[in-house]
């Protein structure tokens, strides 16, 4: 999905959006209290926009924290995503071969033994 198609659903159901913060915008989600879509945003995106405009690390994570986090109270509220993956790696178990063990005349997954 597209920035632009993404901005377009939320304008459609009146979605709660951050102005000048479009390049934090990452998708569409819903929650427990949500009456529809809602925005989600990359905070660390967010943390490097007020960055760029010459605050200090320190005050654009309180100033998130204050005025956009803790500013939001509607049923459409956006969610705060921090620390994304772009791309997730597989995990890779190797699970070590074991001799079947001797049962009587049957190993334990049923096949009969030779004597």
């Amino acid at each position: 999905m597209k920035r632009k198609d993404i901005l377009d659903t939320l304008e459609e159901f009146q979605c709660v959006v951050i102005p000048s913060h479009e390049n934090a915008l990452i998708g569409i989600g819903e929650h427990y209290s949500s009456d529809g879509p809602v925005a989600i945003y990359n905070v660390d995106t967010i943390i490097q926009n007020f960055i760029d405009q010459g605050m200090t690390e320190e005050e654009a994570e309180e100033y998130y924290q204050f005025n956009i986090l803790d500013g939001f109270v509607a049923n459409n509220q956006p969610i705060f995503c921090r620390g994304l993956v772009k791309k997730i790696e597989p995990v890779v178990v190797k699970q070590e071969k074991k001799k079947p063990e001797k049962v009587g005349n049957f190993n334990r997954f049923g096949k009969i033994l030779d004597e």
